[in-house]
């Protein structure tokens, strides 16, 4: 495995986990073919072990930490958008949902009720509403 995927320092930096709600989530938004660039800095679930070896963020998502590399290993950028999982951050989802022309005030009127009510992690609440989107 390239000792770029999986540097320690790089993971320890980011202090990103996520649940497995959030994974399931996020293997939704895919099959529903949520659309997203792939950059450096985002996390993405690998389930089918293509990088082999375990990563240091959590087992099998990783951070582009160089975007030609994963490129790369993927075969292409389409390839990459398709075969991999893309796990957004707050940021980037909320980035997304606002393009899908959801205002903020929306967004964290349905996050906080979804916290508060059901008990979900912030992130877990973006992500359905990202799913929600797509359907």
């Amino acid at each position: 495995m390239d000792k770029r995927l999986t540097e320690p320092q790089h993971a320890a930096a980011y202090g990103v986990r996520f649940t497995q709600r959030e994974i399931d989530l996020a293997h939704q938004m895919a099959a529903l073919g949520l659309a997203w660039n792939p950059a450096a800095g985002m996390f993405l679930y690998d389930d089918k072990e293509r990088f082999g070896g375990s990563s240091p963020i959590q087992d099998h998502v990783y951070v582009i930490l160089d975007i030609a590399l994963f490129v790369k290993i993927a075969g292409g950028v389409e390839k990459l958008r398709t075969e991999w999982t893309w796990l957004p951050t707050w940021e980037e989802g909320r980035a997304w949902l606002r393009a899908e022309g959801r205002t903020d005030a929306e967004v964290l009127d349905r996050v906080r009720e979804r916290v508060v009510d059901a008990g979900l992690h912030d992130r877990e609440a973006l992500y359905e509403l990202m799913v929600a989107a797509r359907r």
